[in-house]
């Protein structure tokens, strides 16, 4: 069992739908991190949807953090954190409307001048 940043190293990871290009191209990653997320990436987003159960106490820790939403604190953890934010899409609300208010009289307004 080969452990890297005490993560069992699982088959290398790629993102073709968010990254087609590989990691390391899109701009968005170091040459570190995009070796790291190649490497563990496959692993960490087994461990995040909970098909495969941790190994150590690392693999717990990291575990925690996702289902906890505590604040990452290890190289991985923000990086696992960075990529989710990047691929992960936000809900946009908008209070912009297009609602109109209508009277029920229809015809001619007539606008009071008061004095």
């Amino acid at each position: 069992m080969q452990l890297e940043q005490g993560f069992v190293v699982a088959e290398p990871f790629r993102d073709q739908l968010n990254f087609p290009y590989g990691f390391g191209k899109s701009g968005d990653f170091s040459i570190n991190e995009a070796r790291l997320l190649a490497t563990l990436g496959a692993r960490l987003s087994k461990l995040e949807q909970g098909i495969v159960e941790p190994q150590n106490q690392v693999e717990e820790a990291f575990v925690d953090m996702c289902i906890s939403m505590r604040e990452p604190t290890t190289i991985v953890e923000r990086l696992w954190r960075k990529y989710l934010r990047l691929t992960t899409t936000r809900r946009f609300h908008t209070l912009h409307g297009c609602s109109r208010v209508h009277s029920k009289d229809t015809g001619p307004t007539e606008l009071v001048e008061e004095l």
